[in-house]
């Protein structure tokens, strides 16, 4: 339950990182080059939300249970 917590959390912040360096990608249309592209996104703290949801995301899916699951026994 809490990885799918985490999972979900994550992957909010993955698509709101992603939307924000995808809107922008409009400072390259003005006239922006590449590199003034990429320094811009290094100083918006809005564009680290993909990086942190990502890593968010691979933790939820691929950290190990550390208990055993319960089952019923049979009667």
């Amino acid at each position: 339950m809490i990885r799918g917590f985490f999972f979900l959390c994550g992957f909010g912040m993955a698509v709101s990182g992603g939307i924000s360096i995808l809107a922008y990608l409009n400072l390259i249309a003005t006239g922006s080059s590449i590199v003034e592209f990429f320094k811009f996104i290094l100083l918006r703290p809005e564009c680290y939300l993909l990086p942190l949801g990502i890593g968010t995301v691979s933790w939820a899916l691929f950290s190990l249970q550390k208990k055993k699951p319960t089952f019923r026994e049979k009667d």
